[in-house]
């Protein structure tokens, strides 16, 4: 035992001190804001009824076709190429001028990226692939403050058409919650013939703020509806809602989406339209 106290009194200086700094750091722990019901006061029933999401099944995987083991390749039919038959022309009717038919495709709307890759507003190349996940870094002032991730979720149905669905979450270290707490959730889908965004939501949930920011996207009339309801300490709470301009946010949310769907080459130059 006396040894075991000799140790810890050559130890006690240095330990002492250390203890009282950890003592003080989790004393100063932040902490998410407290409000009595506030997943009630953030609900917001108007949009969960205006959007209804369907998971999809996984797609069933491609059959591998079965190796020839033994005999020669057979080379595949290859089938005569039929003879053209002019069509007839009625007796007693001359043959008139036909209307052009265009040639080439149709162009695609927005004409963002250029032609390359690309046939509708979809590329050739689907740019996106369930499962795919990008984990950033993020600093405040030189320090390590958290990290910001990106996902590719499975496809689902989205008031009747397939979507993707991306989320991202933001969210504090554990050494920066001593002084300020973070865990934030954004989610968007996205119609995947057209890319246009279906909805966007919002989840806050840190040291000083509570929110829920929502959007849906009405294509056929151009409108764009919004909600944002925040809980703060000195404020209570605050809500906004009204209506907005679907395409100046399509339009800045094509453009995050473009540098996906460029097809890129080296020596390659590519100009975006960004702003109106």
């Amino acid at each position: 035992m006396e040894e075991i106290r000799l140790k810890v009194r050559k130890l006690t200086p240095r330990f002492l001190g250390s203890a009282i700094v950890a003592l003080a750091l989790i004393g100063c722990a932040s902490r998410f804001l407290q409000f009595d019901d506030a997943d009630k006061v953030l609900q917001n029933k108007e949009f969960d009824s205006a959007i209804k999401v369907k998971e999809l099944p996984p797609p069933e995987p491609t059959p591998v076709p079965t190796p020839v083991v033994s005999g020669a390749e057979v080379p595949p039919a290859i089938a005569p190429t039929p003879t053209p038959v002019p069509t007839p022309v009625p007796k007693g009717k001359k043959k008139g001028k036909q209307a052009a038919v265009p040639v080439g495709p149709v162009l695609r709307e927005p004409r963002i990226e250029d032609d390359e890759g690309m046939t509708t507003r979809r590329p050739l190349i689907d740019p996106f692939k369930v499962g795919e996940e990008v984990t950033l870094d993020i600093s405040y002032f030189g320090v390590d403050a958290g990290e910001l991730i990106i996902q590719t979720l499975p496809f689902v149905e989205v008031n009747g058409r397939r979507a993707y669905r991306f989320r991202s979450f933001a969210k504090t270290v554990s050494v920066f919650e001593m002084f300020y707490k973070v865990d934030d959730v954004a989610e968007t889908f996205v119609d995947y013939e057209t890319l246009n965004p279906f909805s966007y939501t919002l989840d806050v949930k840190e040291s000083k703020l509570l929110r829920d920011a929502r959007a849906l996207h009405d294509w056929q009339k151009g409108r764009m509806f919004y909600w944002d309801k925040k809980i703060t300490k000195d404020s209570g709470v605050e809500e906004k809602r009204g209506l907005g301009d679907s395409g100046l946010f399509a339009e800045y949310f094509f453009c995050s989406l473009v540098p996906s769907n460029i097809q890129t080459n080296a020596g390659k130059k590519t100009q975006v339209p960004y702003g109106s």
